[in-house]
């Protein structure tokens, strides 16, 4: 039986697309505050292409959502495994009846259904769906996961023959030192990069570091910036292996990746690079780190002297085997090591192993143990209603959680208050509770909180018809509409009395239904749109 790239078992895969496969995105590849767990196949800038089932099996799950992954189908199939097509524009034969019946039935537009295997079963290569660009998708494509059925995690789909064959070799284009604390804490300051071009450094055959990256209390670490050329573009690095006199010292490998799990991409690539446009892949662990596609060991921190010297080789590999290779030495010069003992002293610093309560004028911060990934500033700025926390050039791995004490009024629904994130200009809405008559939120960001009321209801603005009749003869209606203040929750539309399914696009604001009558028949359009801090705006339209 043959296997694909390492595989015991050969899965006779049905393409998802009918196209010739090209891939904008690999499974791992580095995204904000997760890994990317599926490949993202191009779909030629359109959208609408049939969309086919991978193998036997049956629809388990589909759920329809202007967020993250859209209109999305998973399907549960025969040999343990689920495939999951997201950013869908339409569902097609039974799904599409399944999922219209169920809108209809819960007079809601957003669903999330569980089928059993009678509800839509499949053949391998039957059409279910039609691609799109849904959801939080930022183009039309077909973004495809392979997950094991049991655990729900999500598995590298290159490993299942679902990719074109690469012969392509991996490429790094930069290494970076850091100076470390002990627990591998990343030094503000103390790091070098050097550039790589045709796999020969930019310093020669070594790296010459200072003195002062030898420490008494502190160790040394690698990062690599890379890509990996395939037959129709470029991706990110799959493999990374580090070692010295022939010992491994690292080495990762993203074959699978838990939702549980995908946060700790924050401390698997260096978070503060990230942030300023660089994509690199820490070859060591800091005590932070449980990340399971480590398979070492050992820490990947290295203990230098002046006037040491090692030979270190760097093995980046992709999923179909294909190797680069980088030799060079590591050399600290001669002179005096440093013997800072504490790197980040907490009188300034929030370190992540130890539980925080912050008691501020009008509110309170709770900071558990290990919410943080790097000892991180304080930064408090304490303004009442405003607050302000933390370095936004480091994330958080636990909820923070935001409490604010002195927030209602008798003049004002509790609904109406809610907090928000500084982004720009704007405060984004945060998912707001109330517990214990304390108004809290769970941040993920450091950076700007403050509390908000909102009284005001949505905008709300038909694109196609008028108190005087239709612009044109199209069946579907569109509206734009939109909250400005905290986010949308609800959006129904009546014709003649009767609910009809809509769609909202998030991106561009317009909410769309399809209708079913001749427009000289409509004689009223009854649309209501709610947000989140209980504001609803009703426009009614009756037609002579």
């Amino acid at each position: 039986m043959t296997s694909f790239y390492g595989l015991s078992q050969d899965f006779d895969f049905h393409k998802p697309l009918s196209i010739p496969i090209s891939i904008g995105a690999y499974f791992g590849d580095l995204r904000p505050n997760h890994f990317h767990m599926g490949i993202d196949y191009r779909t030629n800038g359109v959208e609408g292409l049939n969309l086919h089932s991978i193998s036997d099996g049956y629809v388990s799950r589909v759920r329809t959502t202007p967020y993250g992954y859209g209109q999305v189908v998973y399907i549960n199939h025969t040999n343990g495994l689920t495939s999951v097509y997201a950013h869908c524009s339409k569902f097609s034969g039974k799904l599409d009846s399944v999922v219209n019946v169920a809108k209809l039935n819960q007079q809601n537009n957003e669903i999330e259904l569980y089928l059993d295997s009678n509800a839509v079963p499949l053949k391998r290569g039957e059409v279910f769906a039609l691609s799109g660009n849904t959801g939080s998708s930022t183009g039309p494509h077909l973004h495809f996961e392979i997950r094991e059925t049991a655990t729900d995690t999500p598995l590298n789909p290159l490993l299942y023959g679902l990719g074109n064959k690469d012969i392509y070799k991996p490429t790094i284009n930069s290494i970076k030192v850091y100076g470390l604390s002990n627990e591998g804490f990343i030094i503000p300051k103390k790091s070098k990069t050097i550039n790589v071009t045709n796999g020969k450094l930019a310093t020669g055959n070594t790296i010459v570091l200072p003195a002062n990256f030898s420490m008494v209390y502190g160790t040394i670490g690698i990062g690599i910036s890379g890509n990996d050329p395939h037959s129709t573009g470029s991706c990110g690095l799959y493999e990374n292996k580090i070692t010295s006199y022939n010992d491994l010292l690292y080495h990762t490998k993203l074959n699978r990746v838990s939702f549980e799990e995908t946060r700790y991409i924050n401390t698997y690539k260096d978070y503060s690079g990230y942030k300023s446009g660089l994509k690199i892949h820490k070859l060591f662990k800091n005590t932070t780190n449980q990340f399971n596609s480590t398979k070492t060991n050992s820490t990947g921190r290295l203990k230098l002297y002046p006037c040491d010297s090692i030979p270190l080789e760097i093995e980046t590999i992709d999923a179909f085997s294909n190797s680069y290779k980088i030799k060079f030495g590591l050399s600290i010069e001669s002179g005096k090591m440093d013997t800072t003992q504490h790197f980040f002293p907490e009188t300034r610093y929030w370190i992540p192993n130890k539980k925080y309560e912050i008691h501020l004028s009008n509110c309170s911060l709770l900071i558990d143990t290990l919410s943080l990934y790097e000892p991180t500033k304080m930064n408090l700025l304490d303004k009442g209603q405003n607050i302000s926390f933390g370095d936004v050039n480091q994330a958080i791995h636990k909820p923070i959680i935001i409490s604010y004490s002195k927030w209602k009024s008798s003049k004002y629904s509790d609904k109406n208050y809610f907090i928000g994130y500084l982004n720009g200009s704007h405060y984004d809405y945060c998912e707001t509770y109330i517990d214990n008559n304390l108004l809290k939120t769970k941040a993920l960001k450091f950076g700007t909180y403050k509390l908000i009321l909102d009284t005001i209801k949505p905008k709300i603005t038909p694109l196609n018809y008028t108190n005087f009749g239709f612009s044109s003869k199209s069946k579907i209606l569109v509206w734009t509409i939109a909250d400005n203040e905290s986010k949308l929750f609800k959006y129904d539309v009546y014709i003649n009395n009767e609910w009809i399914p809509a769609d909202f696009e998030y991106k561009t604001k317009k909410l769309k239904c399809t209708i079913e009558k001749a427009i000289q028949e409509i004689y009223c359009i009854l649309i209501i749109v709610s947000d989140v801090c209980g504001n609803e705006n009703i426009i009614e339209t009756s037609f002579p």
